[in-house]
């Protein structure tokens, strides 16, 4: 598109935009634009002058674009985007710039190094150091990333677009998108509407350009009926109007067709006939420079064309000379005018030389040492059956594709299933393949198509495999479970278990899942029945992992039945049975640290469930297995946050939604939502909470009921009266089966009447509440739970006092005596202190203090909330403070200060205390920089700040600190 004294024609508002995001980064705030339009419109035009403009105030303008023919290709546009910089940088420089987080950027930056060993449900991690770099990068000058055609870009180069719209880099950094409209792909799609919705981001369309602006891109020489007839079959589009006046200017005749939708046929022939008038070298290699990709690599392009040097620069000159390819700022790689004109140039070149034009592409590459990536990418266009060669590469790019960019491992072992012959001899090959794309399709939200793979390795499998057949049926159920559907998956597993036989072994696998399905259904009697049953197989072949997992879900069945006796003697007998196991052993049965983490959390063994999800989730990442990596997490986040370890609960909250998003699972994502809004109630993030809330809530719509959509419910419902509202809360507590609960175990329960009572006082109804209250009373009454019956007695004492407030308001009491809600609140924040419970502890002992006389109250008060304080409990210490303050006490922010970042280990960062907890445990350096995916030199920065903040002198001073919080020492 040709510009008119500095502006673009028919761009004044898009140009507005740029320079008010210009301005905004000058300002030293983000910005991201979004620009929308069919092929051909003027987006690059736009983002070229967005370049310009930028590039001209002081900015890094780092752009990158995306290539219809190489869609796979992991991070594709970001690696066009980044990695020219990042050579220029160097390693060093970027490792000072994002520390501990170098690592991750080598699946975005292939320069950097190897891909560290990962989870894909992790591959967040990536996204938040690219993130980390852009910041850091803002730190020196303005920064502006400009990523064109997104339309075609792979799914791990969306995933971190989509991260970005979420979690836009602070500072001075502006994200500048340009895409198709249609269809666009749905993860860029969501993204996009919930910035929209945010204020974030407003999505600009362009438009065609009018008449009189065709006429002045057009210029004079153009005869005017001619420029109406290119007008007509060009539909205002600047690209069109541009190709059909080079096709009038040799001397082609224009044909008046509609635009239509699409590639008008005129600008098609157009194309067709700019490429068939090349020479033959000429025509070579522009197809070979098609196959090669975009931008072009000479030397490739000319490998897959198969000209000789000489050859090559004369069809170069050609090209030129032509303006079908145009110079970039590195020496012998080019840019194809536009992506169509590459696309008509690809499909020009018949079938077959296409196939061997990939294969010298190929051959070429591995001759030179290219990427893995870029070998898989024209091999698996190109070979046949047989092809060991290819078949190795294709199957070793999917795996370094797996842990980061599982949509594009997907890709590859497709690809690779296709090149292997279907005998005897290849089946344990084809196992492996199709096990390897279940796991990447289920890690990008295809669970039909991950359900469908294991089917077809279920068919692979004769009954004389009766453990590996055991194995892909639970993998079936898994992913029918996480589909909705319950019912069917208990049916495959029964199916499953009654075709056995004699296989113990495998009988016992199939016997503890059956356990873990009846949870979905909150068939307590079904899991303590399955999971006696599974017990007692274990033992017959003495399988000690079977076995701990069996007790941990009977553990779990008997919470849910209220024998929380027998769960505590199931509990201790299962942790035994989890530390007994070595990592190697607990790898083969991750789901033990799962279920008995979370029975240990319902059974209010906080720091014994922390310690379990930890080591659940160092060893899945060790092991590479992160099927229980986000539930896990989850669960962490809910342990850390009753212990008052807020800080990183909300970390862990974090990534297990983020984590969530990746997985493309409603469920899963509503579960981690639920624990983000409720931590982040907790904080005083009260926007967040009710953000997160809101979202979980949203998702539940069309999924079948099950334990976690109950769970959302009423986690959600507890956070909604948190963040201020009340009514919400009544009215999902309703949806989440109030009055009855059925199929919440009757610690929850109580807890549950405990949130439901306080909400009804937020709404002054005295009446109703004392009615949960006395229904909580009655479900926590001989259970032997301490937080569950102190949170019930938060509630009484809170509607004592105000029941006594108001009683006194309208006649005042004839004698003084303590009020009736001090013995409950202190009896309270006893029982919340026995478990650790610093949270629950902290609001009961401010209800003592409010109804105690100063020489009782004040006291208390000011212990609620230095310690709430401490633990980044904002909004119940703000609580307590007020009530300080009403009294006459100031509450100052020097005191606050003093306790903001915690003391000894509560002032850690979550980093910090893993490493902490690793050397409590014993490990040296090396071995935590191992399970922690860091560089020993970043371990060494972590153990430095950790005996700053901790006061001591040595690992043993550390590991001192450590056991104490434990009870150890």
């Amino acid at each position: 598109m040709a510009a008119t004294n500095g502006s673009l024609l028919g761009r004044r508002a898009e140009l507005a935009i740029v320079d008010a995001a210009l301005e905004d980064l000058g300002a030293r705030r983000g910005a991201v634009l979004a620009f929308s339009g069919e092929g051909g419109i003027g987006k690059t035009r736009l983002l070229d002058e967005l370049g310009s403009r930028a590039d001209a105030a002081g900015a890094l303008v780092l752009g990158g674009r995306a290539s219809e023919l190489e869609r796979e290709l992991p991070f594709g546009v970001w690696e066009d985007a980044l990695a020219e910089h990042a050579e220029f940088l160097g390693v060093d420089r970027l490792e000072r710039l994002v520390g501990d987080q170098l690592p991750e950027l080598a699946a975005v930056l292939p320069t950097v190094g190897h891909v560290p060993a990962g989870l894909q449900d992790e591959r967040y991690r990536t996204h938040r150091a690219v993130r980390a770099l852009l910041e850091a990068l803002a730190q020196q000058r303005p920064i502006v990333i400009v990523l064109d055609d997104l339309h075609w870009a792979d799914d791990a180069s969306l995933e971190l677009v989509a991260h970005l719209l979420r979690r836009p880099p602070r500072g001075r950094v502006a994200l500048a998108l340009a895409f198709r409209p249609a269809p666009v792909r749905p993860l860029l799609a969501t993204a996009l509407a919930t910035a929209e919705r945010d204020g974030s981001v407003i999505e600009h369309s362009l438009g065609a350009l009018s008449f009189a602006d065709a006429e002045t891109l057009l210029g004079a020489e153009i005869p005017g009926p001619v420029r109406g007839e290119i007008y007509e079959a060009g539909g205002g589009n600047p690209f069109f109007l541009q190709q059909l006046a080079r096709q009038h200017a040799a001397g082609r005749a224009v044909a008046a067709e509609p635009a239509g939708a699409g590639v008008p046929r005129a600008v098609a022939r157009s194309l067709e006939q700019e490429v068939a008038a090349l020479s033959a070298a000429g025509r070579l290699l522009a197809q070979g420079a098609a196959v090669a990709g975009d931008p072009v690599d000479l030397d490739l392009a000319s490998a897959a064309a198969d000209l000789s040097e000489a050859e090559t620069l004369d069809a170069l000159d050609e090209l030129l000379a032509g303006a079908l390819l145009a110079g970039t700022d590195v020496p012998r790689r080019y840019r194809f005018r536009h992506p169509l004109v590459r696309l008509a140039i690809y499909e020009s070149a018949a079938d077959g030389w296409r196939i061997a034009a990939h294969a010298r592409a190929a051959a070429s590459l591995t001759a030179r040492g290219g990427s893995l990536a870029a070998r898989a990418h024209h091999l698996e266009r190109c070979a046949r059956p047989g092809d060991d060669e290819a078949l190795e590469v294709l199957i070793e790019a999917g795996r370094h594709a797996a842990a980061r960019a599982p949509a594009t491992a997907a890709d590859r072992f497709g690809a690779a299933l296709r090149l292997i012959p279907e005998t005897p001899e290849t089946m344990p090959r084809r196992l492996e393949l199709l096990v390897g794309l279940a796991q990447a399709l289920a890690a990008t939200g295809r669970l039909e198509a991950a359900l469908s793979a294991l089917d077809d390795g279920l068919a692979l499998v004769g009954p004389e495999l009766a453990p590996v057949r055991a194995r892909l049926v639970a993998g079936c159920a898994m992913c029918e479970n996480l589909l909705g559907r319950h019912a069917a998956a208990h049916a495959r597993l029964l199916s499953a278990l009654d075709e056995l036989g004699e296989a113990a072994w495998a009988a016992a696998d199939l016997e503890v899942e059956l356990a873990a399905d009846a949870l979905y259904d909150s068939d307590f009697a079904g899991v303590r029945a399955w999971a006696q049953r599974a017990l007692k197989t274990a033992g017959s072949i003495d399988a000690a992992p079977f076995a701990a997992v069996a007790v941990a879900l009977e553990c779990f069945g008997a919470i849910g039945l209220g024998e929380i006796a027998d769960a505590q003697a199931l509990r201790a007998d299962a942790a035994a049975r989890l530390d007994a196991l070595d990592d190697g052993a607990l790898a083969g049965r991750l789901d033990t640290a799962y279920y008995l983490g979370f029975a240990e959390f319902f059974c209010e063994r906080y720091d014994d469930a922390i310690r379990h999800f930890r080591r659940g989730i160092t060893v899945s990442r060790a092991s590479g297995q992160g099927q229980y990596v986000i539930p896990m997490t989850i669960g962490l986040a809910h342990a850390l946050e009753v212990r008052g370890r807020l800080a990183e609960a909300a970390e862990a909250a974090d990534a297990a939604v983020e984590g969530a998003r990746l997985w493309g699972n409603r469920q899963m994502l509503c579960f981690a939502l639920t624990a983000d809004a409720w931590v982040s109630a907790l904080r005083g993030e009260l926007g967040r909470a009710r953000s997160a809330g809101a979202e979980a809530m949203a998702l539940l719509d069309g999924l079948d009921e099950s334990v976690l959509s109950g769970a959302t419910r009423v986690h959600v419902a507890a956070a909604q009266l948190e963040a201020g509202e009340p009514e919400g809360c009544l009215t999902a507590m309703s949806a989440g089966g109030a009055p009855e609960f059925a199929g919440v175990e009757p610690g929850r329960r109580a807890w549950l009447y405990a949130i439901l009572a306080r909400a009804e006082l937020a709404l002054d109804r005295p009446s109703a509440a004392a009615e949960w209250v006395a229904r909580g009373e009655a479900a926590a009454l001989g259970l032997g739970l301490p937080y569950a019956e102190a949170a019930v007695l938060c509630a009484r004492a809170q509607l004592d006092l105000e029941t006594s407030a108001s009683a006194a308001a309208s006649s005042p009491p004839a004698s003084a005596g303590s009020p009736p809600a001090l013995p409950a609140a202190l009896r309270a924040a006893e029982l919340a202190d026995s478990v650790g419970a610093v949270i629950q502890a902290g609001r009961a002992r401010t209800l003592a203090g409010r109804a105690a006389d100063d020489a009782v109250g004040l006291p208390l008060l000011e212990r609620a909330e230095s310690e709430l304080g401490g633990c980044g409990a904002v909004r119940l210490r703000d609580e307590a403070a007020r009530e300080l303050r009403r009294r006459g006490v100031k509450t100052g922010a020097r005191r606050r200060r003093s306790v903001a970042g915690g003391e000894g280990l509560d002032s850690l960062s979550g980093r910090e205390r893993e490493v902490a907890d690793l050397v409590a445990a014993g490990h040296t350096n090396k071995e935590i920089a191992g399970e922690l995916f860091l560089s020993e030199k970043t371990v060494e920065s972590h153990m430095s700040r950790l005996f700053g903040k901790l006061g001591v002198r040595s690992r043993a001073g550390v590991a001192e600190a450590v056991g104490r919080e434990r009870g150890d020492v």
